[in-house]
């Protein structure tokens, strides 16, 4: 494998008609993702709305690794536009918070537009799900075409360092279980 910096600031997002096609995706995308040399993908969570219309995010992956706070990243930058930054709701997140920064920060620190937002949040209201993948500039292009080949919608957002680090720093995920 060659020694590149594992920064996991680029945020993928994967659309997919319901949690069950998301879940299974991100058990797809882990296998590859083993297999690959020279990628090792960050943090995989899944995001999708309960019944009552709440937000949930759910981690795909092994417990207690130092990709804790990348899995961090992934979901409560996609959770914190929805929540207006205060936390994410449901799933197996308790803390996490996104704490006072609000969630308008967290699209536009993602690059991501209104209209981004709406298309995500009017896919979630469908019944769909969105499975989001932190990973390196160098792994993105590749995983996107996973995730194509997985039959995911996919979206490539760059995250900037700033706020990688700020959700890193500002943020601990506390696994519940």
């Amino acid at each position: 494998m060659t020694n590149k910096i594992n920064k996991n600031n680029n945020l993928i997002i994967a659309y997919f008609p319901s949690a069950e096609a998301a879940k299974e995706a991100a058990q797809k995308l882990k296998q590859w993702d083993k297999k690959q040399e020279d990628i090792k993908l960050g943090g995989i969570g899944i995001i999708t709305l309960d019944k009552k219309g709440n937000l949930e995010t759910h981690k795909v992956g092994e417990r207690g690794t130092s990709s804790g706070a990348k899995w961090g990243v992934a979901l409560g930058a996609v959770a914190g536009i929805f929540s207006g930054g205060i936390g994410l709701v449901g799933g197996v997140v308790a803390g996490a918070a996104v704490g006072a920064v609000g969630g308008a920060l967290f699209h536009k620190s993602l690059g991501m537009e209104d209209e981004d937002k709406t298309r995500l949040e009017t896919h979630l209201q469908n019944g769909g799900a969105a499975l989001a993948v932190m990973v390196d500039e160098y792994e993105a292009g590749p995983t996107k075409a996973e995730l194509a080949n997985l039959d995911g919608k996919v979206e490539h957002y760059a995250v900037s360092d700033a706020t990688v680090a700020h959700l890193e720093d500002e943020h601990s995920v506390e696994e519940v279980e």
